[in-house]
């Protein structure tokens, strides 16, 4: 097993329960006739419930199924032609669909801004200053909210331009080839909504997050690893984040991990699996 974390890519950590409860799913075999409606309405009311104490979606009335937060992000920019920004370091696939996103420093207030709570950058929730800058930009965002599960239960503050919400399941659970993930828009999705009405989503994807709600908290994963973080960190003199499996370090011999400044972004999942 590979000890010099030289793979740049983030890796979840997969545990034995997460994998023993999702591998029995039943999978729906037609549509048409109510049953996978009224699967996606129960992870619905479910999530809502089960995400409450950390972020409000309350002002988010259009729930829709996704192939991992990367489908939104697809959706999104294939909808979406207005200019947006983005801060160093923020999960790349954005400006991999379209070149013209800018990296600020400072939003603009005419600009969508891409941004993720907890950072991709580091895997750390944004500051309050940070939050304030953007709050005060009064733009409007896409708020990504991918390593959500994989933190403490800690609140989460939704911009007032806020759009659209992503959560996924592939960051705390480690289900990251199942891509199972949801939006929450305040307006239609001009083409999910499409997609909804004809029940085009992944249906075996909503049986497994139906059950990880059922089972697991959302900071479940947060407390089963965090000392074990915390004990990796110690020894290689990382600082640990807030997402479990993630830590950062200023150091030189990080340099190609880089993201945000002089910070780089260290995985831990190889250590914490072992």
């Amino acid at each position: 097993m590979r000890k010099d974390y030289s793979d740049k890519f983030v890796q979840a950590p997969l545990s034995e329960e997460v994998k023993n409860l999702v591998k029995d799913c039943v999978l729906l075999e037609t549509r048409g006739n109510g049953q996978a409606f009224n699967r996606l309405q129960q992870l619905e009311s479910t999530h809502r419930k089960w995400i409450a104490d950390i972020v409000n979606v309350d002002d988010f009335p259009h729930f829709y199924f996704i192939n991992g937060a990367t489908e939104g992000i697809n959706q999104w920019r294939m909808t979406d032609s207005r200019d947006w920004q983005y801060f160093q370091g923020e999960y790349q696939w954005a400006n991999f669909c379209n070149k013209k996103g800018l990296k600020i420093t400072t939003p603009h207030k005419n600009k969508v801004l891409f941004v993720s709570n907890p950072k991709c950058s580091t895997g750390n929730f944004l500051s309050e200053d940070e939050w304030k800058k953007i709050e005060e930009s009064n733009c409007p965002v896409i708020l990504d909210c991918t390593y959500i599960s994989a933190t403490e239960k800690m609140p989460v503050k939704v911009f007032s331009n806020t759009e659209q919400i992503f959560f996924s399941f592939s960051k705390g659970f480690g289900l990251i080839g199942q891509r199972v993930g949801l939006l929450y828009s305040k307006i239609p999705h001009p083409t999910l909504k499409l997609m909804k009405a004809f029940e085009c989503w992944n249906y075996n994807g909503v049986e497994i997050a139906i059950k990880l709600l059922q089972n697991f908290q959302p900071d479940s994963m947060w407390n089963k690893y965090r000392m074990e973080q915390i004990k990796i960190c110690n020894k290689k003199n990382y600082i640990p984040s807030d997402t479990f499996f993630l830590a950062t370090s200023e150091s030189e011999n990080y340099k190609s991990f880089r993201r945000q400044g002089n910070i780089a972004r260290i995985c831990l999942t190889e250590n914490l699996n072992e």
